[in-house]
């Protein structure tokens, strides 16, 4: 009771949202020939063990890619899986509130990170990054193995897991450019263990693709910045800004990490990090599914609630996440049974931190959809890991 009184405060500013989710939560597709019947295969299928190069055929002509190599040939490795790495460029307007953005409007900059083809859909090639790479990007312009260059669009971002998808069309590539790239092999970073080798692709500082080696220095590594907190591979293999969103390979030429700059270690030499594959498969599964809706196609939960801010995790030792303030009569919520006090920390596979993150989640998911809310509940004194589903209802009318 004591607990409940001190965290009372967090319902006074309470704001009624509903929540969505995702359509049909299914696993990338690649398709396997460009005419005729089209076999598909997902992400989660190709992370397997692979002992020579493997190049498959694809709708858009992309290959999907698989190499191996003694450690001391590691040159083969790199040229095989380097047609499956991109460097993105954005434009982002910057906001600096000062006199010069009042006479001159809003500045833009530009930033640079590296993207993953990871597979294709109807509309064009998947390629996976970090969030922080195309957050409030206004243009993105993805380059390939060949030099050439394509827009790119924002399929789906997770920022709580800092992870993304950028959409390329097919109709923005060429003949030349579709033979010339691939579609990359997905490893295991479960199987990793100190000690083993790596090699880090991406664009560092925006001057191109490069590589760097090193070896796995820790796995499972809990990092927190901006809020934020991942398990991640930790390996002296060298991250540089630019980097962000590159592939961190094994020997055998397969994708077992996401390389990301923004949980590098700036104190100390020989501290990168990188997102687990087997962590990021999921999310970008769902970021893949991801479709506008209108509004009153919208699912609706029917909650008030407030975040949780590192102040309150700090002072009463509360988890992150939403705390739910106010249970809506007749909304799907209490047909659930979720709980005033109860916190949502994820619906499905998506991380919730913040009201923004359910918001993100509102923008794609269609009303009637059963979703899994992962919630953080009060028992005797102590919050407990809880699962309860919930059928969203209509947002519209609300």
């Amino acid at each position: 009771m004591k607990l409940m009184k001190r965290i009372a405060v967090l319902v006074a500013t309470a704001a009624v949202f509903g929540v969505v989710a995702g359509a049909s939560m299914q696993a990338i597709n690649w398709y396997q020939a460009r005419k005729g019947d089209l076999t598909r295969n997902t992400i989660s299928e190709n992370v397997k063990d692979a002992s020579k190069i493997e190049a498959t055929s694809t709708a858009s002509g992309t290959e999907t890619v698989m190499a191996t190599a003694t450690a001391t040939d590691l040159s083969t490795v790199v040229s095989n899986v380097i047609p499956s790495i991109v460097a993105i460029t954005c434009t982002v307007k910057t906001e600096t509130h000062s006199f010069f953005e009042d006479f001159f409007g809003p500045q833009e900059s530009t930033a640079a990170g590296t993207g993953i083809i990871v597979g294709e859909n109807s509309e064009g090639i998947l390629i996976a990054t970090n969030n922080h790479v195309i957050e409030g990007a206004t243009d993105i312009v993805v380059t390939f193995i060949d030099d050439s260059t394509a827009k790119g669009t924002i399929k789906g971002a997770a920022s709580a897991d800092d992870l993304a998808i950028v959409l390329v069309k097919f109709d923005e590539l060429s003949d030349e450019t579709a033979a010339a790239i691939r579609i990359a092999s997905i490893g295991n970073s479960d199987s990793l263990e100190m000690g083993d080798m790596v090699i880090a692709i991406g664009n560092a500082l925006g001057y191109g693709q490069s590589t760097t080696v090193g070896y796995i220095s820790a796995t499972e590594r809990e990092v927190t910045i901006d809020g934020i907190t991942l398990n991640l591979i930790q390996t002296d293999t060298a991250i540089n800004p630019g980097n962000s969103g590159g592939a961190l390979i094994n020997t055998k030429g397969e994708v077992i990490g996401i390389n990301s700059s923004k949980f590098a270690a700036t104190e100390v030499e020989g501290m990168g990090y990188a997102i687990p594959i087997n962590s990021a498969v999921p999310i970008l599964n769902d970021l893949t599914e991801r479709e506008e809706l209108a509004e009153s196609e919208q699912g609706y939960l029917g909650i008030n609630g407030n975040d949780i801010t590192a102040e309150y995790e700090s002072l009463f030792n509360l988890p992150s996440g939403v705390y739910v303030s106010k249970i809506l009569e007749d909304s799907p919520a209490e047909q659930a049974g979720l709980n005033v006090g109860d916190i949502i920390v994820g619906i499905n596979n998506t991380d919730i931190d913040t009201k923004e993150d359910i918001a993100e989640v509102l923008s794609y998911t269609r009303a009637g959809t059963e979703v899994e809310l992962r919630i953080k509940s009060l028992q005797d004194g102590e919050y407990v890991d809880k699962t309860i589903k919930v059928t969203l209802g209509s947002k519209a009318g609300k």
